[in-house]
């Protein structure tokens, strides 16, 4: 849904003496859509009309110190209630025709700011207003990167020397001992992307080796991971027994891949598997 952020000026009273009226050409009506609205404001806000495209003219000499930027549309009331106007037209000096007459010290003026790319971001806040993108990207376009943080992950096992966290495991090697064993997995998912990640999975695989092959390595089980906003993370937490592993024995490697579903595309798709020695005795 497109978000409309509007600037305000106010015309304060406060303003330097020197400050005089300018002329500004204002059109209530674009031709064959009918009288401007927000609605139509929104519709057309991008776009430029010559005074060929609009009805309904008003000149009105506004007391303000800097005249209003042409070609845009804005909320003000000159006179005729507050209504919406496009603004083809406006100079230093006063017309000498003038419609209407606004004084600085009662009224307000609101120029509608676009939101070209529909993002809910307007045009004036968005770094990329041509290009959908998250708030959280300044209305850029943006991937999220979910890895795992090795200083929060831990494992438990059957091996009480082994180092518990999974920057520190090096070499050792955990184990389970048959048929009893348990392994209890704490990954902490984090996402260090610019943009909220979609709901993801955490897999578990046994492989000979240290590299996660699709086709011949077995996934033994998968842990739901919700959505993460940029810069947060959370726990994919599960236990592991020795029936899990299907009848392997031996000296393998447990491998742990976030984004398994490959729900995410991600700005580096090359960080998101662990792997660390393991056994079943």
């Amino acid at each position: 849904m497109k978000k409309i952020i509007i600037s305000i000026i106010f015309l304060s009273g406060f303003i330097s003496m020197a400050q005089s009226h300018k002329s500004h050409v204002f059109y209530s009506i674009i031709h064959n859509q009918g009288t401007i609205t927000e609605n139509l404001a929104s519709q057309n806000c991008d776009r430029t009309f010559t005074f060929q495209q609009l009805r309904g003219r008003f000149y009105v000499n506004i007391s303000i110190a800097t005249p209003l930027q042409p070609n845009k549309f804005y909320q003000l009331d000159f006179g005729r209630g507050l209504n919406y106007y496009y603004l083809t037209y406006s100079g230093t000096n006063e017309h000498p025709d003038e419609d209407y007459r606004v004084d600085s010290q009662s009224a307000s003026i609101v120029q509608y700011d676009c939101d070209s790319d529909g993002d809910g971001i307007s045009d004036s806040q968005d770094n990329c207003p041509n290009q959908a993108g998250p708030a959280s990207n300044n209305g850029c376009p943006g991937n999220p990167e979910l890895s795992i943080d090795l200083n929060g992950s831990t494992i438990s096992s059957d091996c009480s020397n082994c180092d518990n966290i999974f920057n520190s495991i090096g070499s050792d090697r955990h184990y389970l001992v048959d048929p009893t064993g348990i392994a209890n997995i704490d990954v902490f998912v984090k996402n260090t992307g610019s943009v909220s990640s979609s709901a993801s999975t955490v897999g578990f695989y046994v492989s000979n080796d240290n590299v996660l092959q699709g086709n011949s390595d077995s996934r033994i089980k998968t842990v739901n991971v919700s959505s993460l906003s940029p810069n947060s993370g959370k726990y994919a937490s599960t236990s592991l027994f020795v029936p899990d592993f299907n009848s392997v024995g031996g000296n393998f490697w447990l491998l742990i891949k976030v984004d398994d579903s490959n729900a995410n595309q991600e700005s580096n798709e090359n960080n998101n598997v662990f792997a660390l020695r393991f056994a079943i005795n």
